[in-house]
C-alpha cells in the first residue's frame, strides 16, 4: 500500500489559485484564467516536517507482518536506512497495536510514519536523537477500497520502544 505524496505548502497555494481562477478554455484549447477572481479560504491540517524517511508497517489478515518504505516492501536484504531491522525488532509491539484494527472485513491495515534519527539524514537536528518511528497515518484495505483509519493515534504511543504519534 503506497503512501500518497504530501505536497509542500507552496504547491498547495499554486494549485488552489490555479483552480479558483480557471474559467475554461479558449477556441485553441488554452486555459483562460481570471486573475481578478477572489481566492477561496481553505482550511487544512498542517504537520511538522521530520527529516527522515517514510515507512509503513502492515499486518495482513493471515498474520503476515510487512515493512515498507514509501514505494516498496523491505526485507533483511533490501532495507531502507535500517527501518526493516528496527521494525522487526519491535514485531510484537506492531502486532499488538495493529491487530485491533484488523476486522473480519479488513484484508490488511498499515500504519505510516517517518523513521528518523541517527544517521538517517545528515545536517538536521533530529539526526542527533535515537532512531524512532513517528506515526502519522493509518489505512485499512476493505475489499477493493482503501479507507483512512481515524482516531488511532492515542493507541500508538510506545516511548520505551521509540514509537511516537504525531
Amino acid at each position: 500500500l503506497k503512501f500518497p505524496s504530501i505536497e509542500q505548502f507552496r504547491q498547495v497555494v499554486r494549485e488552489v489559485t490555479d483552480r479558483a481562477r480557471y474559467i475554461g478554455k479558449d477556441k485553441d484549447g488554452k486555459a483562460i484564467i481570471d486573475n481578478g477572481k477572489e481566492l477561496p479560504t481553505v482550511s487544512f491540517a498542517q504537520t511538522t516536517k521530520i527529516h527522515g524517511t517514510n515507512g509503513g508497517v502492515t499486518l495482513t489478515q493471515d498474520g503476515t507482518l510487512e515493512v515498507q518504505s514509501r514505494n516498496r516492501l523491505l526485507s533483511e536484504d533490501d532495507d531502507n536506512n535500517g527501518f526493516y531491522k528496527w521494525a522487526m525488532q519491535r514485531e510484537a509491539i506492531f502486532r499488538e497495536q495493529l491487530s485491533p484494527y484488523l476486522l473480519d472485513t479488513t484484508s490488511q491495515v498499515t500504519v505510516f510514519g517517518e523513521f528518523a534519527g541517527e544517521s538517517i539524514q545528515k545536517g538536521v537536528a533530529v539526526s542527533q536523537l535515537p532512531k524512532a518511528f513517528y506515526v502519522f497515518d493509518m489505512f485499512a484495505v476493505v475489499g477493493e477500497e482503501v479507507i483512512r483509519v481515524e482516531d488511532f493515534l492515542h493507541n500508538f504511543h510506545k516511548s520505551d520502544s521509540q514509537i511516537f504519534p504525531i
